[in-house]
């Protein structure tokens, strides 16, 4: 399959979730005789006849999470050492190809009960148009660990200009709940934030 929420957003979230243990490595070179592209940095997410490109477009729809989007930060993870190979350039099937070098050991991710598990997203309203998501991750202080990796996402226009509105989802509703509860009102730069629960 070419469809990126099997392969850039996997890598996108192995990426994320190891920390800076892995990094991707170039290939290209070792591949010369194929015409093939580099991994993509932008993609929608298709479900049930609709197209999202933001997981704040998403209403009601739970099989859809963050991890399925790009991660706020994907710029910076080295996508384009991906390689695309498409059929039709090579006469071939389609292959999706990452390699991987880890550099330390991968943090383990402790396993709880679902019912501990349900992450919530939370939308604010007011941020600096410049803001970053390093920023926001920032904003919420010790809080800012249980931020799902890769979930912030700052929302743009129509023109794609900023509207100082983002969404992020925490690992729990518990902790989401008391994030808003301690941090609604809270200044970042000169602006006052509000924070929402989103169902």
């Amino acid at each position: 399959s070419m469809n990126p929420l099997e392969n850039e957003a996997v890598v996108a979230s192995a990426l994320n979730l190891s920390q800076g243990a892995l990094k991707l490595v170039s290939v290209h070179d070792v591949l010369p005789c194929f015409i093939s592209y580099p991994g993509l940095t932008k993609w929608h997410v298709l479900y049930d006849h609709k197209s999202y490109s933001h997981l704040s477009e998403v209403k009601g729809e739970p099989q859809i999470t963050a991890t399925m989007f790009p991660p706020a930060n994907i710029s910076e993870l080295g996508m384009e050492n991906c390689l695309r190979i498409l059929p039709h350039a090579n006469n071939t099937g389609g292959f999706f190809i990452a390699v991987f070098e880890k550099s330390d050991e991968i943090p383990e991710i402790p396993q709880k009960s679902s019912s501990e598990t349900k992450a919530t997203k939370i939308r604010i309203r007011g941020l600096p148009f410049d803001v970053t998501t390093q920023q926001i991750s920032d904003f919420f202080g010790e809080y800012s660990n249980n931020i799902i990796p890769g979930s912030i996402t700052i929302q743009n226009g129509k023109d794609w200009k900023p509207t100082g509105i983002a969404y992020l989802a925490f690992e729990t509703f518990q902790i989401a709940q008391k994030v808003v509860l301690e941090k609604n009102k809270g200044i970042l730069g000169t602006r006052y934030l509000e924070l929402y629960l989103e169902k």
